[in-house]
């Protein structure tokens, strides 16, 4: 609970945080401007992935609820607030113009998600009001079916056979593929066990290099997301200290 409301204290109150997502976007539209350079983008249909939640939307309310109430994350209270409260729903920095700029040139805004069908109409309202739906946005929302996996291969897959999906933007690195998912540990994890699954999914990171910047982009989340999945055991121990001597208290 300590390190969450640490992450959501840099979300709302670090000028930093909007710092980071106004150059990621900033970045992302000089790539898609980039790309419409050729003469021929309009007519390869091109397409924008974008995830919702900590990428477009803003839920850092919802974290400061469970604070606030002295409650962890559920899928049941989530539900709630995603049903309920898209009111509380505001934007990303830098989402909104980046949004505007890709419909200026002619692409489509997919907007893939893990929230659910249920949750349709809620969703579609908070597009509304925050004034980024554009037309036809309830054909451009790709939600998760109940009862569905988390795995967004087959809806991207879905997506690539529509358009020709030049980007991809999300907070978390399954909103990219599945090659991120955090590894399985044993269930009582020693120390060891979660560093090595970390520095796997660093590697698979490394390994994609060629897509960062390119045609992939990643918004920070410090907050929750796949590299918290990992984090089963004391969190200093999983944190490498300095060799300055440790001296004892006076």
């Amino acid at each position: 609970m300590q390190m969450r409301v640490g992450g959501n204290l840099y979300l709302q109150t670090s000028a930093e945080y909007q710092a980071a997502c106004l150059q990621v976007y900033r970045c992302a539209e000089y790539r898609l401007r980039e790309l419409a350079e050729s003469d021929s983008f309009r007519e390869q249909r091109p397409a924008v992935v974008m995830d919702l939640d900590e990428t477009v939307f803003d839920n850092s309310s919802f974290q400061t609820y469970l604070y606030r109430t002295g409650q962890e994350y559920t899928d049941e209270l989530w539900a709630n607030y995603e049903r309920n409260f898209a009111r509380d729903v505001t934007l990303i920095p830098g989402a909104k113009r980046f949004i505007e700029e890709a419909t200026a040139l002619g692409v489509s805004i997919v907007f893939l998600s893990n929230r659910t069908e249920d949750s349709r109409t809620a969703t579609l309202s908070a597009l509304e009001r925050l004034d980024v739906a554009g037309s036809n946005v309830g054909d451009r929302l790709i939600l998760k079916a109940g009862g569905a996996s988390s795995d967004k291969s087959s809806r991207r897959d879905r997506v690539a056979a529509q358009y020709n999906v030049v980007l991809l933007v999300g907070d978390n690195l399954r909103d990219f593929a599945e090659v991120f998912v955090a590894p399985k540990i044993p269930d009582r994890p020693t120390p060891q066990d979660v560093l090595a699954a970390i520095t796997a999914r660093k590697a698979e990171v490394e390994r994609a290099a060629v897509h960062w910047g390119t045609n992939w982009f990643i918004l920070p989340n410090p907050v929750y997301g796949e590299w918290d999945k990992l984090i089963k055991v004391d969190p200093v121990a999983l944190m490498h200290p300095t060799s300055m001597p440790v001296r004892p208290n006076r």
